[in-house]
Formats: structure tokens, sequence, C-alpha cells
């Protein structure tokens, strides 16, 4: 309890606790003498040892309390209050100062920092840096050769502007392919954040329909149905068949008519394309899929006919968002008439399959996957965005070192 007693003190007052405990011997040997020698009449005689130690001690109370004084004007002085970066000739100021008042208070280190406020870290680190060199600046923080170039930035803005509607992971992959800037998904994030052209879009909901079923290769599992299209006072109808592995548009075609014959007979040009082929069939309740006509084709060719979930769009997914690309690219408009919406469809299809790349795929086009070599491609991807940091780091060293 004692020694937390003058632990406390020494801290209110900044006086290191072996010089307090000095004084305290000091004053116990000169209290023992002076009883030694009180006269009969109970007054104290002090004796010439006595009053020098008294004149000592009374002269150290007024070098502590100017030492402590002169500090804190020094620390207001020299701008050492709160967090700031001190110049060279601040630092260099605040060693001579502490190499000053050790000798003349025969203070410990630590007291005489927590009055001029500098850590004891931070002196012993200008110490050392004063021993080595002149004290000069030192940049804040670690310097990073990895940050974007300002023409890679400049690059990766111009883009996003050309495709405001495409979000920041697939532009991070379609700048890699066309060599436009070799950046990080993050790091594309960080540049349109701070310029404000981030693509923001509403979530949907998830869905509850699940398939145990997962495709492992092309042409285990089509999707298919029907998007209605307004082309020249009325509508025509265009049915697809979509790979739910590699989301290939295996075989489109815009009908006149809906009807289970037609699309039996597209089913048939869908599988004459993919020779040897079974794959599993999954489309909604419509009549257009729930008729002999279709049936008949599915028992011949030995397929799989799956039926969605009633009124339940979400259990198609992988179809309706192939529709939902179709419509969000031309606005709902396909032409004045049937042979322009054909071109216009097979353009966009082509599109689609070739040029167009797809988050559910890890940003390969769907022809990567059904034709291609997805695991080739991916790792080209990393090496060239291995070099596209390197080749950042190596200029923005020499930048800074010039």
């Amino acid at each position: 309890m004692e020694f937390k007693f003058y632990l406390g003190g020494c801290r209110k007052h900044s006086v290191s606790p072996a010089l307090v405990y000095q004084w305290r011997a000091v004053a116990q040997q000169a209290t023992t003498a002076a009883l030694q020698q009180v006269d009969s009449r109970g007054k104290s005689q002090p004796d010439a040892q006595t009053a020098r130690l008294m004149s000592e001690l009374e002269r150290m109370r007024r070098v502590i309390a100017e030492i402590t004084a002169e500090n804190l004007e020094l620390k207001k002085t020299l701008g050492l209050q709160g967090r700031v970066r001190l110049s060279s000739q601040t630092r260099q100021e605040v060693l001579e100062v502490v190499e000053q008042t050790q000798p003349r208070s025969e203070w410990p280190l630590d007291p005489i920092l927590a009055c001029l406020g500098v850590p004891r870290s931070v002196y012993f680190s200008w110490r050392a840096r004063a021993e080595e060199g002149p004290l000069a600046q030192t940049p804040r923080g670690s310097t990073s050769y990895d940050r974007l170039l300002p023409d890679e930035v400049e690059a990766i803005k111009e883009f996003a502007l050309r495709h405001p509607k495409t979000g920041y992971r697939k532009l991070t992959y379609m700048m890699l392919d066309q060599d436009i800037a070799c950046a990080s998904e993050s790091a594309v994030y960080r540049v349109l954040r701070e310029a404000d052209l981030l693509n923001r879009w509403k979530r949907s909901s998830r869905s509850s329909g699940v398939y145990s079923f997962k495709p492992t290769g092309p042409n285990q599992q089509w999707h298919t149905d029907v998007l209605y299209a307004w082309i020249g006072c009325r509508h025509y109808f265009l049915l697809s068949f979509v790979d739910a592995y590699s989301r290939y548009v295996v075989h489109h075609r815009l009908l006149l008519e809906l009807t289970g014959r037609a699309v039996a007979i597209e089913l048939e040009a869908a599988l004459s394309k993919c020779k040897g082929a079974k794959p599993r069939i999954v489309h909604d309740h419509g009549s257009e899929f729930c008729n002999s006509e279709l049936r008949a084709v599915v028992k011949a060719h030995d397929l799989l006919d799956i039926r969605t979930r009633a009124r339940h769009p979400e259990s198609n997914g992988i179809f309706e968002r192939s529709n939902g690309t179709v419509r969000q690219d031309i606005d709902d408009y396909y032409g004045d008439n049937y042979l322009q919406a054909e071109r216009v469809i097979a353009r966009l299809i082509d599109e689609y399959n070739h040029v167009r790349k797809h988050a559910a795929l890890g940003y390969l086009e769907p022809r990567e996957l059904h034709f291609g070599n997805p695991e080739q491609r991916r790792q080209q991807q990393r090496e060239k965005l291995d070099r596209g940091r390197q080749n950042g780091r190596t200029e923005s060293h020499s930048r800074m070192a010039a």
C-alpha cells in the first residue's frame, strides 16, 4: 500500500520514485539526529549538518519547480501538444533539452519526457536517427508500390462510362481481357466508388426452389421458355434453349405462332446441333410444352422432361435471366418488322454467347465453358493480373525514386 501511495504521488508530480526514497532516507536521518539533541526544555537544537540538508532540500525543490515550469513552457513553444508532425529542427531541440535537463535535475528520463509530452519510443527513434545523420522528415506510413497508376485510374473511369449498366466485377474482367487495365476487383471498386460511378441495382429475393441436380458439363440440362416480343403491331414468340452448365444459347427461333408442333420442331433442330446429347429439358407448365407433339420428341430421343414449380418463375431462373438480359440490352425494342427483328435477335444472341461475361461463370463467356477450356482461361487471367501488379510496382518505384 505504501509503495502504491508513493508511486501515485510520483506520477502526479513527475518525480522519480528512487529520488523520493532518497529524500525520505535523508529526512529520517536528519529527524533521528535532531531528536537526539533535544534539550531539557523540549526544544530541538539543529546542528550544522541538519541545516545544510534542509537548505539542500529547499534548493532541490526550487530547481524541480523551475525545471517543470520550463519544460511545460517548452512543450507549448515547440508545439508538442497533441498528435502533430514535427520538423527536424524541433526534434533536434527536444533532444538537446533532454540532454541539458538530465544532469541539471538528476531526473530519470521518463519524467522529463512526460513533462515534454514525448513518448519514450518516439524519443529513442529520434535519437537513433540523429546518431546516423540529420533528422529529416519521413513519409507518413509505409510506401505502397501496389497502387494503381494515374493512367490506369483514368482508363478504368473511361471504360466504366462507356458501360454504365455493367457492374464493377464484370468490368474488371472485361478490361483484363481487352488489355485496358490489369487491376483487381477491389481496386476497380475503389476507383469507381471515389468517382461515384458504381452501378447500383436492386437485388431480387432469394428463390426457395433448389435443384438437387447440378450439371458438371455442357448439354446435360437445357432450360427453355418463350419471350413475347412486340414487333410491328403484333406479338411474336422467341423460343430459346439455354444450357444450364455454360449458359450458352444452344438454339433460338422467332416463331410466328406458339403451338406444340412449332416447339417440337425447334427442339428437334436444337438436338440436331448437338449430336448424341440427351439433356434434361426444363420448362414451365405452358400449353406449348405440355402436349403430345413435344412428348413424342422427348420419348423418341430418350430425354427427361422436367416441369418447374407452378407459378414460380424462379425455378426456371437460368432462362429468365437470359430473357432479362435480352430485354435490357435493347430496351424491349426489336425492330419494325419480322426480318429486322430476326437480325437484331441474332446479333444479341451472338453477343450473349461470345462476348458478354457472366457472373455465374466467373466472368467468362458462355462459349468458353461450352466449347473451350475455362481453367486455362482463368489461369491466363491470373497470370495477367500478376504481371500487371508487378509492372505497376516497378513503375511506381521508378517514379518515386525519380
